[in-house]
Parts: structure tokens; C-alpha cells; sequence
């Protein structure tokens, strides 16, 4: 019979049994490492709902500013009905031009404004265009200035080009400022009655020129 030799060491010594391992504990929560057991596997990452970028934010809010000119164009447009046309015009398309700029810090306000201004200026337009046409039909022919010539005119232009003695023709009317038209005056001459014809050659404006013909 042979006997095992002692392990190295002390002579006689035992060699220790190994320790089985310990049983968890409840409550005490997961096993470490350091102690021959593995690692809890690491959490995922927590995700935003959102996404990687963070919480979606829109474009910032740009401040907003009335257009001056909607409203001058809206005064405009009762007071002087074509200048506040072209104004409204003008601050509708400013209006416009802003909205569409997205980098622009202020945006004008006011279409509703620019828009009225050019609906009241069209129709006060039309309006007094219209009432100018009916005032000018409805108003008697009478009531108009006349270009024709006075009675009075016509007798002094006879007497200084014929000539005649001051306050001897007499003319039955104004001559009526057409080319062509005419009218027939009497007069004295060396004691006796002359007719004198006058006919208008030309017309420019208020000038009116006649020729004068015995007749």
C-alpha cells in the first residue's frame, strides 16, 4: 500500500474543499460580478419619440406689423377715389412680397385693408363717371357755356372793319360758333340801310373769326 505524498506546504496539511456557490437572496437584487457570476447584460439606449434630433419645433413666429399703406390707400379711396386705386394696388403687392419672404423679421399685415380700398375706389370711380355722363346729358343745352359770338361783339366788328358810325348796325343775335354759319345784319351807310353778312371761317376755342359781305 502506498501512501500520497502531502501537498506542498505544510507537512500533513489538508487541501480546502471548494465552497459551493451561495444561493441568491430575495430582494437583494441582481448578483454582481466580482463574485464568479456573470454581468447583467447593459440596457438598451433610450429613444426619444421625437427622434434623434430632439422635439420638432416649427419656424419661429415672426412679428407682425400693419401696412400704412392699406390704411392710406382706404382714406385714399373715399376722399380721391384713382389715387387710393393706385395705393391699394401698391400695399396689396408690399403685402404679398412680405408673406412670401420667410426670412424677412416683420410681416405686414392689412390685405383685407388694400383689398377694400381698391373694390370702393373702383366703384366711387365708376360712380362719379357716371354721374358726370347723366349731369352732362341731363343739364339743358342752355345752361352750358357758349362760344358763340354776342349780338353786341358782332355789330362793333362790323362797324370798326367796314367802317360804319359807332351804334348803326343791328344784328339779330349771337353768331353760333360753327364754321359756316351765319347770321344777317342791317345798318346805315351815308344815310342809307345796308345788310351785312356774317360768316364764321374759323373756330379755335373761344376764338371765333368772321368774314363780313354786303348782302
Amino acid at each position: 500500500m502506498t501512501s500520497q505524498a502531502p501537498p506542498p506546504g505544510r507537512p500533513g496539511a489538508v487541501p480546502p474543499r471548494p465552497m459551493p456557490p451561495r444561493p441568491p437572496v430575495p430582494g437583494a437584487g441582481p448578483p454582481t460580478a466580482g463574485r464568479g457570476l456573470p454581468a447583467p447584460p447593459p440596457r438598451p439606449p433610450v429613444q426619444s419619440v421625437y427622434g434623434p434630433a430632439g422635439a420638432h419645433r416649427g419656424p419661429a413666429r415672426r412679428a407682425e406689423k400693419v401696412s400704412r399703406l392699406a390704411v392710406v390707400g382706404l382714406v385714399a379711396a373715399v376722399l380721391v377715389p384713382p389715387a387710393g386705386l393706385v395705393v391699394g394696388i401698391v400695399a396689396r403687392r408690399r403685402i404679398t412680397r412680405s408673406a412670401a419672404a420667410p426670412d424677412a423679421p416683420v410681416r405686414l399685415t392689412g390685405r383685407g385693408a388694400a383689398t377694400a380700398a381698391i373694390v370702393l375706389a373702383v366703384l366711387l370711380t365708376l360712380a362719379e363717371a357716371a354721374a358726370a355722363v347723366a349731369l352732362f346729358v341731363a343739364v339743358p343745352q342752355g345752361w352750358l357755356p357758349s362760344s358763340d359770338l354776342p349780338a353786341a361783339s358782332v355789330q362793333g366788328t362790323i362797324e370798326r372793319t367796314v367802317p360804319l358810325p359807332a351804334g348803326s348796325v343791328r344784328c339779330p343775335g349771337p353768331l353760333p360758333a360753327k364754321v359756316g354759319a351765319s347770321i344777317a345784319c342791317t345798318g346805315t351807310q351815308n344815310g342809307a340801310p345796308v345788310t351785312l353778312k356774317a360768316t364764321v371761317s374759323s373756330v379755335d376755342g373761344s376764338d371765333v373769326r368772321f368774314e363780313i359781305t354786303r348782302g
